[in-house]
């Protein structure tokens, strides 16, 4: 089996300017360089087809150039209406923790943006890792179980009074949110507490009399 010519831009352009020039015929030209003639006139046609691009103007490449981003763009467009129709509002009932876990980084077609978007999240939540405590607060967040373990009944406002009276100078805002973070609550009793005992008594009575 023979092997396939191949043959460089610059040969083909070489053959098809000397195909337009007239000086020999096809079949001249297809015995000198050892080619077949319709391969030489393919060449030829392809040459005078090209002329069209290089003397086209700005205006018209532009033109082409715009039409083409216009088409991209309604393609996108095209793409983000599909992904919001799928969606919807069913997405919204999901929970947000959920959300963050259909984001997939490492999509094909989608990127992390446009998959945020969808599904109704901040594409920041997605790349931010929380920061552990630092030594300081650490100490700190010790010093206040030990002292809420004394006092389960302090809330923010006696803890920072209390650590105060200790020499610890912290705002009230860093013991509330440290407070939050280690799952304290004041234990305290709580308004009409014995609202619903009445209730449930003077319903029991009813009940007995009728």
């Amino acid at each position: 089996m023979t092997k396939r010519r191949e043959f460089s831009i610059s040969f083909k352009k070489q053959v098809a300017l000397a195909a337009l020039r007239g000086d020999k015929t096809i079949q001249e030209l297809a015995a000198h360089h050892r080619l077949h003639p319709n391969q030489i006139s393919q060449w030829k046609r392809q040459a005078v087809e090209g002329l069209d691009g290089v003397f086209a103007g700005k205006s018209e490449r532009a033109a082409r150039d715009i039409e083409g981003e216009i088409k991209e763009l309604h393609a996108k467009i095209g793409e983000l209406t599909v992904l919001n129709d799928f969606f919807g509002t069913r997405v919204q009932e999901i929970s947000h923790a959920k959300r963050k876990q259909m984001i997939d980084r490492d999509h094909k077609s989608l990127s992390v943006s446009k998959q945020c978007a969808a599904v109704g999240i901040s594409r920041g939540c997605i790349y931010y890792r929380p920061k552990s405590p630092g030594q300081q607060s650490l100490m700190l967040m010790k010093q206040m179980d030990e002292l809420f373990m004394s006092y389960p009944f302090y809330g923010s406002r006696q803890m920072v009074a209390h650590l105060k009276r200790e020499g610890v100078h912290v705002g009230r805002r860093r013991v509330r949110r440290l407070m939050q973070l280690m799952g304290l609550q004041a234990i305290y009793q709580k308004p009409r507490t014995s609202l619903r005992p009445i209730l449930c008594i003077k319903s029991t009575l009813i009940s007995c009399v009728t």
